[in-house]
């Protein structure tokens, strides 16, 4: 879909794996084949410790390592012409245009409005995204949202009491 709206040969995608011990160049092209993907426009790459710590702390992706093998938000990043973080995407599934509309903007040269509801409810996604080892899958766990919903209305009425309580203090009183 992307390919159809921005040109086949207008981007490349690289799918790296940022286990070093497992995730060799033999491993990442059995995941490809695994999953049927085979173009010339998608490479699926590993490289050692030091640059995948590199890389990753300048994407902003993290990691740790769990029971279950790694704990970590699924992140695809949108890179300019100049390898610099464009966009990111986070979530094992995501609408087309989160993807394309940042690819269209690259190809096309035309301006990114980083203010859009998509980049906040990106950032959301971000915050709220855990891995549920039961299921081996990430979700949106909705707990934090509202965790930080009852702390503002907590915020707001102490910040309401407090003023209320200033206001009494400084009146004149009348005898």
């Amino acid at each position: 879909m992307a390919r159809a709206a921005v040109g086949e040969d207008s981007f490349s995608v690289l799918t790296i794996g940022f286990d070093t011990s497992a995730d060799t160049p033999a491993r990442m092209q059995t995941f490809a084949r695994e999953r049927g993907i085979d173009h010339a426009h998608w490479r699926f790459l590993t490289a050692d410790a030091t640059t995948i710590a590199s890389l990753t702390r300048d994407l902003g992706f993290t990691f740790f390592r769990s029971p279950n093998g790694f704990d970590h938000i699924v992140q695809t990043t949108v890179l300019d012409a100049k390898g610099n973080a464009y966009r990111q995407i986070y979530g094992e599934g995501f609408d087309p245009p989160n993807l394309v509309e940042p690819l269209k903007q690259l190809v096309f040269g035309t301006k990114a409005n980083t203010s859009t509801l998509s980049g906040w409810i990106n950032g959301v996604r971000l915050l709220c995204t855990i891995y549920d080892p039961s299921s081996e899958r990430y979700r949106f766990d909705y707990s934090l949202l509202v965790a930080i919903g009852v702390g503002l209305i907590s915020l707001g009425a102490v910040g309401v009491f407090i003023v209320r309580a200033w206001r009494q203090s400084n009146s004149p009183t009348t005898v």
